[in-house]
């Protein structure tokens, strides 16, 4: 998953996805520190992420819908978790 963060906006791509363990790449374009936050059924953020410097945040989580922001004044965006993903462990893949 990655997130843009701007001067008022925050941008996640995809906006919906599987339950389960996700990490989220952080882009900072703005021109101040930013601390990437995500609530909802489970709550989590980042440290302040310095403009132009990537991060990361390692997730596992549940199923229900999320508000992800970043900043003072920034606008929050939704996100959704489904059902959690099927694994494809231990499934041998045949050519």
């Amino acid at each position: 998953m990655t997130a843009q963060v701007g001067g008022d906006h925050v941008v996640v791509s995809p906006d919906h996805f599987g339950a389960g363990l996700v990490t989220f790449t952080i882009a900072n374009l703005s021109e101040s520190p930013v601390r990437f936050t995500l609530s909802g059924p489970k709550h989590a953020a980042t440290p302040p992420i310095q403009p132009g410097v990537p991060a990361n945040m390692k997730l596992d989580l549940p199923q229900g819908s999320y508000q992800a922001s970043a900043g003072q004044g920034a606008q929050s965006v939704p996100v959704k978790v489904g059902p959690e993903r099927t694994s494809s462990r231990n499934k041998l893949q045949l050519p």
